[in-house]
């Protein structure tokens, strides 16, 4: 909590074609697969936390929203991946003569036990913080020279996550095998404590600690991301954040620079810092820095009061859409892949498999997440083409807009697809791959997937081809290059209407549909 940033000037526009991963070698535990999320104090109550305001914060990421979410449903944070519940500094007391750690009494009279059972009751997980040299940022009791005692201690109460600074660490360790060296002993200390405290069931509750989450926070020094992996499972890879725009893509900027992306591996994950979204950011500002920090697989740390926050800024933080990409199986690391002025686009790989379970490695037919950033403070418009560096190969893909939360377009071979993007915003895209379904003659055919509505029909002759609707709408039979070869109105919901098969010869073609509330959606792809 020491290092600001400032943006950085992009001079240049293009394209960025690396897509490979630097050989990192990681500590790889098990214990962190996917990017931490939850919450952490610093960033809106600085060294002003209690017991109280630790506790509220924890009943209102456990507590579902009183306004239903866009799927029509009452959720907590909790429900959608929120489980950590961390003190940052301030919580520390005084150390004693044999060196064990105390907390501030007069700030937590039931101590810190009795806060990790109560936190952990609510189904959460209880986090804390300490800096890896004489003293804190804030200059309290911090951990250098006390690693055993102090991990011992943090499982003893309950904790099952540590932040540790890099505030007032000794000269010798100012270097990069200095980092590695305090951090790693603070890693190991952190392991053996929980399985200590948890063999001889010295544990508040019912359920004690078996592991660490173990964050690094030394600001990026030394550059962090090319040995937080042999560490720990996150490690920070700038300066702090603030609740400002420029603070936010500044980060960005540095960790596109360094190329941090190469260094994601299993069980580590790059952090940009806490979330400031309903710090003061606008909507369209809290939108971007979700979209642009879940892109990256980066931890979801929320730093707002939850108890008091929007509806809008909890529809932000509970966006189920966005956080899957955030915690996304492959761990493939999205980064920036192309600019165009004020405009950015941002890619990533997503886990695929087929409908079969087959797990699908051709990056052409993978899953796509896609992200339009408007730098600028003015609306402005982007046309998405096959030829930007997205593997988009020869394949036909259905897209999805993820804050929408519904199917906008159909891009094939031939297709570009524009779309406008709010100034300081981002406009966030789901590209999956539009599968062929074979027809056999005269039998009906009944469509139920994930991509279609269920109750689409479809039957074929020697001479024509009938398609029933459940709804009504315009409907185009397009070929796979993107060229209408048909199109009617279906006028009625739940009739069969023909299409001459002489309009479609052979190959593939797609059936789009605009349904006349406006949705634009039900789209399949026909083998004949």
């Amino acid at each position: 909590m020491t290092h600001n940033i400032s943006g950085k000037l992009l001079l240049a526009t293009g394209c960025v074609f690396f897509f490979g991963r630097a050989m990192v070698f990681a500590i790889d535990d098990g214990i962190q697969l996917t990017p931490a999320m939850g919450w952490n104090s610093w960033n809106n109550f600085g060294c002003d936390i209690n017991e109280t305001t630790i506790l509220n914060q924890a009943k209102a990421m456990s507590a579902k929203r009183a306004t239903a979410n866009w799927e029509g449903k009452y959720i907590s944070m909790k429900d959608v991946g929120y489980q950590f519940v961390n003190l940052d500094d301030c919580w520390e007391g005084s150390r004693s003569g044999n060196g064990i750690v105390d907390y501030e009494h007069t700030l937590f009279p039931r101590g810190m036990s009795w806060l990790c059972d109560t936190i952990r009751k609510l189904g959460l997980i209880p986090g804390l913080y300490t800096s890896a040299g004489t003293g804190t940022c804030e200059g309290r009791p911090a951990q250098y020279g006390n690693d055993w005692n102090d991990a011992f201690t943090y499982a003893k109460w309950g904790f099952q996550y540590l932040k540790e600074d890099w505030c007032n660490v000794p000269s010798q360790y100012d270097n990069k095998q200095g980092a590695i060296d305090l951090y790693t002993k603070s890693y190991q200390a952190l392991r053996k404590a929980a399985d200590s405290v948890y063999a001889l069931k010295i544990f508040p509750g019912e359920k004690g600690p078996r592991y660490f989450t173990f964050s690094l926070c030394n600001w990026g020094n030394y550059q962090s991301w090319t040995y937080g992996a042999q560490c720990g499972h996150s490690a920070r890879m700038s300066g702090d954040i603030s609740a400002d725009w420029n603070s936010v893509i500044g980060i960005i900027d540095e960790c596109t620079d360094n190329q941090v992306y190469k260094y994601n591996v299993k069980g580590f994950f790059n952090d940009p810092d806490m979330l400031e979204i309903g710090n003061g950011l606008s909507q369209s500002e809290n939108q971007a820095h979700f979209d642009l920090w879940c892109i990256q697989q980066a931890p979801l740390l929320s730093g707002n009061n939850l108890a008091t926050q929007s509806d809008a800024t909890f529809f932000v933080l509970t966006n189920r859409e966005v956080i899957a990409v955030d915690q996304d199986s492959l761990n493939w690391c999205g980064r920036r892949v192309k600019v165009s002025g004020n405009i950015e686009l941002w890619y990533k790989r997503r886990f695929t498999r087929t409908g079969s379970g087959v797990l699908v490695t051709d990056t052409t037919k993978m899953d796509k997440s896609v992200i339009v950033l408007n730098r600028g403070t003015s609306t402005a418009s982007y046309t998405i083409a096959r030829t930007d560096p997205l593997e988009l190969g020869n394949s036909t893909f259905i897209v999805r807009d993820l804050w929408q939360h519904k199917i906008i377009d159909t891009i094939t071979t031939a297709d570009n697809l524009t779309v406008s993007v709010a100034g300081h915003g981002t406009t966030h895209l789901r590209f999956s791959l539009l599968s062929s379904v074979g027809i056999d003659s005269g039998k009906p055919l009944t469509f139920s997937n994930n991509q279609l509505t269920n109750g689409i029909q479809i039957r074929g002759t020697a001479e024509e081809l009938e398609i029933r609707f459940p709804f009504s709408g315009f409907v185009s039979i397009l070929d796979i290059q993107g060229k209408n070869v048909a199109s009617f109105a279906a006028a009625r919901a739940g009739c069969w209407y023909k299409v001459p098969c002489k309009s479609l010869g052979r190959g593939t073609f797609i059936i789009k549909s605009s349904i006349k509330s406006g949705i634009f959606a039900k789209t399949i792809a026909l083998g004949r």
